[in-house]
C-alpha cells in the first residue's frame, strides 16, 4: 500500500514585507519538490492583556479578517505559480499553534521567517527566535527551515 500523503510544507505568514520572504521561499521549495503548501496565520491575542479598555473580540475579529486576507493574498500567489495550497486560520500562542497544524497535517517541512534583530534588544530577540524555533523543532517531526532576509539596507 502505497502512502498516498502528499508531501507537504507549512508556512507562518504574518503579513507585511518579511512575510513576502517567507512566502518566497516556501513557493520556492513547494515549486522545486512538487509540494503542497499549507499557509498559517496565527491569531494571538497576548499583546491585548497589555493595553487597558481595548474590546478583545473587537480586535480578534479585525486580527481574523486581516489573516483572512493576507492569506488570500498569498494563496492567489502561490496559485498564480501552480502550487496547490492550503490555508488555515489559528488562533493562541503562536509556536504552539504551528506544531499543532503541522502535526495534524504531518508537515514534511516548516518554512518560518526571522524577524530581524533591532540593536536594542539584539540579544534579547535572537535567544526568544531561537527559543521558538527549537520549541517547534522538538515538538514536531518537520525539517525547519529559516527564510533569511536577502534585502540589503
Amino acid at each position: 500500500m502505497h502512502n498516498l500523503i502528499m508531501s507537504s510544507i507549512l508556512c507562518a505568514i504574518r503579513g507585511g514585507p518579511e512575510s513576502q520572504i517567507t512566502l518566497n521561499k516556501a513557493m520556492e521549495m513547494a515549486s522545486q519538490q512538487n509540494l503542497i503548501l499549507n499557509l498559517v496565520y496565527v491569531v494571538n491575542l497576548d499583546f491585548l492583556s497589555t493595553i487597558t479598555g481595548v474590546n478583545s473580540s473587537v480586535a480578534e475579529e479585525e486580527l481574523h479578517s486581516m489573516g483572512e486576507f493576507i492569506l488570500e493574498i498569498a494563496q492567489e500567489e502561490a496559485q498564480d505559480k501552480n502550487i496547490e495550497t492550503k490555508s488555515f486560520i489559528r488562533q493562541g500562542n503562536i509556536a504552539e499553534e504551528i506544531i499543532k497544524l503541522a502535526n495534524e497535517i504531518n508537515a514534511d517541512y516548516i518554512v518560518l521567517g526571522k524577524r530581524k534583530a533591532t540593536q536594542e534588544q539584539a540579544t534579547t530577540e535572537q535567544s526568544v527566535v531561537l527559543d521558538f524555533i527549537e520549541k517547534i523543532a522538538l515538538e514536531t517531526t518537520a525539517k525547519i527551515v529559516i527564510a533569511e532576509n536577502e534585502i540589503k539596507e
